[in-house]
């Protein structure tokens, strides 16, 4: 009987964590698209950024909105991380 309440207990906790996994990705999604929407069309359409998703790495996202910053992106080093991460998690002909 023990057994029962704790293996059921145990699928309750990681059903939880999952749960919460999930709504912490989707909020960071939210923000990282945010950021995309804010900092990246100031200057671009954002049809170009789309046009090169799922062809680049988070490194090749990061080199490139390195070198935005560099041109004057007011982009922090910590949301250019993000920017990139998101990007490179993307399959071609996802949405912003």
């Amino acid at each position: 009987m023990i057994k029962t309440v704790l293996a059921v207990m145990g699928l309750a906790m990681a059903f939880l964590l999952v749960s919460t996994l999930d709504t912490l990705q989707a909020q960071g999604d939210a923000a990282a698209r945010g950021l995309i929407q804010e900092r990246c069309a100031a200057c671009h359409n954002l049809g170009r950024v789309k046009r090169n998703i799922g062809k680049s790495d988070a490194q090749a996202w990061d080199t490139l909105v390195d070198r935005m910053q560099k041109k004057g992106a007011k982009v922090t080093d910590a949301e250019r991380a993000i920017i990139a991460q998101f990007l490179a998690s993307l399959a071609s002909g996802d949405d912003l």
